[in-house]
């Protein structure tokens, strides 16, 4: 269906069938969207402010997206794409967030403690203060910021963290088998 830039706002959606529906632009202010099933809904600029989100949205557009401080723990995330997206103090923590797109996001204090983020991509993200999972296999990092976090025991095989800076990090027991770290900075790292 397409509901780009419909006037949602307070509508009861739980339990819609909204797979492959483009709701990009739609006001969906206070929506209930809990139990819908959501995969592959194009959400990219919606207002979602209020609106309480279903707990699988595989494969759905959130580009640009403003989710800061929302509690997105558990909520199936994989294949999304993020990038943009204002995500700084959210709770993500047990999140399946599988090939992941976070490029230029802001998850400035986001806490992924717990959650899945193999094969997703950080390039451009904001990852001050962040507290990274531990399941990082063939993740991107390329050119990302990442000084100071902690890292220890972190599965990062196959990682990409070319031009990354990992200065300060605690790197201690991560698994970096065949990880690419091309022009990374690594000074004062616990490796």
């Amino acid at each position: 269906a397409n509901l780009g830039n419909a006037n949602l706002s307070g509508c009861n959606l739980s339990g819609a069938n909204l797979s492959s529906a483009n709701m990009s632009g739609a006001d969906l202010n206070g929506a209930d969207l809990t139990d819908a099933t959501a995969i592959e809904v194009n959400l990219s600029e919606a207002d979602l402010t209020g609106a309480k989100l279903p707990r699988i949205l595989t494969g759905a557009t959130l580009t640009k997206q403003d989710l800061a401080g929302r509690d997105l723990s558990g909520i199936d995330l994989g294949k999304v794409k993020l990038d943009n997206a204002n995500l700084s103090g959210c709770n993500l923590r047990a999140a399946n967030l599988k090939r992941t797109n976070f490029k230029g996001a802001n998850l400035c204090d986001a806490d992924l403690t717990d959650a899945i983020a193999s094969q997703s991509e950080f390039e451009g993200a904001n990852l001050t203060g962040a507290k990274l999972p531990k399941v990082l296999t063939d993740a991107s990092f390329s050119g990302v910021n990442l000084t100071g976090q902690d890292l220890s025991g972190a599965h990062l095989s196959s990682a990409y963290l070319n031009s990354a800076n990992l200065s300060s990090c605690n790197l201690h027991g991560a698994n970096l088998s065949s990880a690419k770290l091309t022009g990374a900075n690594l000074r004062d790292a616990d490796l």
